[in-house]
């Protein structure tokens, strides 16, 4: 094969043939991929010709992949990830090194441009050859409508989502992820990007109706829900409720949503902790996790030192809210990076640290630590025991057991 020259998109022309590339071999209907590309895809926030990445051979475009800067929150941390999408290659060159080269590119790309941790919610078995694991489960809760009380009635009036609804919608979003793991830090830009993503003009998801917010008798927004309908059920991808009483009126309304999508079941793509989601459980209802291996929700680790400085915040919120007193201390290693966490009177510091590492650890265990996808015993293994206890109690702290959730609406 002549030589393969992989990039970032200069010119407007290459990103009109790198979309055309993108929506002729994706699963969906090529103008309705190019719709959403040329609309909502170029204002996505953070959005750059550089952030598709294209390969180039014998004069044309045979792959390409769009780069989103998603920034993360996990607790207090706030973390920046490169969001991969869209990965395409023509298809008479598959399996000649394109995808492989193109990722060489991109992640030298997120790392040019300061990134922590790269994203995405790709193909089976794939993108565990570059460094990423799955982190992410999908979690949701399933109802019958009837199983649904009668006797539950809306009072809150309903609309279509406005931009003037913004400032509301991010104070509850804010509120209610504020100890989340992998949840987008969103803003003004984010949330209209997603309303036009979801907006029945653009063709690209005809089967969204877009976002329906609730009233109260006030006019203060209490409430949304971003339905879909599919095939048996109707999915509820993005949701969110200021209190109780506002839970009452998402699910009375997305039962009406759902007799006029002729369907008799509901799944509700929310965390277990989520408000409405502990709601929902005086009623039947099925609450389920969806772990994955090798596909989906996958991260990788693309900077370890700028990875802990990031969660520094997190580790210190928790030290301090747990009050402890004395001295602790634990070494890792990944790669040929090496650090120890010196905690004192609920302070943490970070020092370099090689040869007095306790732990060896692949960078795909720090990002299930991180992350809080498994237990520190179950993802260190033997080298658990060989710890004593100050270090084991310490690594319990800095990395619990969480409830790692990407709402629907911010995958890409």
């Amino acid at each position: 094969m002549s030589e393969l020259v992989v990039r970032g998109v200069e010119t407007e022309a290459e990103l009109l043939e790198a979309h055309h590339l993108v929506a002729r071999t994706q699963q969906f209907e090529k103008e309705k991929a190019l719709s959403w590309l040329a609309t909502a895809g170029r204002v996505w926030p953070g959005f750059e010709w550089a952030a598709v990445r294209i390969a180039w051979h014998e004069g044309r475009i045979v792959g390409a992949l769009r780069v989103i800067d998603v920034p993360l929150r996990i607790g207090q941390a706030r973390l920046h990830a490169g969001g991969i999408g869209w990965v395409s290659t023509d298809e008479h060159k598959r399996g000649q090194g394109i995808c492989a080269a193109l990722m060489a590119d991109t992640h030298d790309y997120m790392n040019r441009k300061g990134f922590e941790l790269s994203l995405l919610f790709g193909i089976p078995n794939l993108y565990q050859r570059f460094g990423y694991v799955s982190a992410i489960p999908e979690r949701s809760v399933r109802m019958q409508l009837a199983d649904i009380p009668i006797e539950l009635v809306a009072s809150c009036r309903h609309r279509m989502f406005q931009e003037e609804d913004i400032p509301a919608i991010l104070q509850i979003y804010d509120r209610s992820e504020r100890d989340a793991s992998c949840s987008v830090v969103r803003n003004d830009e984010w949330i209209l990007a997603q309303a036009l993503s979801t907006d029945p003009k653009t063709s690209y998801w005809p089967d969204w109706p877009g976002t329906y917010i609730f009233l109260d008798e006030h006019e203060e927004v209490v409430g949304w829900i971003t339905p879909q309908k599919s095939e048996g059920e109707l999915h509820v991808k993005e949701l969110g409720v200021r209190d109780e009483s506002a839970c009452e009126e998402l699910l009375v309304m997305a039962k009406v949503l759902a007799h006029r999508a002729h369907v008799d079941r509901i799944r509700f793509h929310v965390p277990p902790s989520h408000l409405f989601a502990r709601y929902l459980e005086q009623f039947n209802s099925i609450h389920e996790t969806h772990f994955f291996r090798n596909r989906e929700g996958m991260i990788s680790l693309l900077d370890f030192d700028r990875a802990v400085q990031a969660m520094l915040p997190e580790w210190t919120h928790r030290l301090q809210s747990c009050s402890p007193r004395g001295r602790a201390k634990v070494g890792f290693r990944i790669g040929n990076i090496s650090i120890t966490l010196k905690v004192s009177e609920g302070q943490i510091e970070i020092e370099r640290a090689m040869g007095r590492e306790d732990l060896s650890l692949l960078a795909t265990q720090f990002v299930l630590l991180m992350t809080g996808s498994r237990r520190p015993d179950d993802v260190i293994g033997s080298a658990w025991h060989s710890l004593d206890e100050e270090k084991r109690n310490l690594l319990r702290l800095i990395f619990p057991r969480r409830e790692p959730f990407l709402w629907p609406m911010d995958h890409f």
